[in-house]
């Protein structure tokens, strides 16, 4: 049971950085006095992909794109009162990996049994 709650949270985490965001080349970050998160992601080990090997503790989104990236201490000044904040509890979260392929027999069969215990976040 242990192994299936970490794999979806892990599942979970990548559905997010997966979720078509964008962060602008030049890093620029929203100010947070004007700009608070939908969702806040904390806690991780997260590849931003902007430099090579490059990784922070925390993002936030909001409207479905990023609006800052760094260490929990700088992303929690986005936290509002409707922010979704999830901790990632150290796990790696890496953006866009798509799988876009099934083998069939196995998805028949295996289909079910794959996502039973997903926590899936809307």
């Amino acid at each position: 049971m242990k192994r299936i709650y970490g794999n979806s949270i892990a599942f979970l985490l990548l559905t997010l950085s997966v979720f078509s965001c964008a962060i602008s080349e030049d890093k620029s970050q929203a100010s947070s006095k004007d700009t608070k998160a939908d969702l806040i992601v904390k806690n991780g080990k997260i590849a931003t992909v902007i430099d090579e090997n490059e990784f922070v503790e925390a993002f936030a989104v909001k409207g479905g794109k990023f609006i800052a990236v760094g260490n929990n201490v700088q992303i929690e000044e986005f936290t509002g009162k409707n922010t979704k904040v999830i901790d990632a509890k150290g796990k790696t979260v890496i953006p866009g990996l798509n799988d876009s392929h099934t083998h069939l027999i196995r998805a028949g069969l295996n289909y079910n049994m794959e996502l039973r215990g997903m926590v899936f976040v809307r």
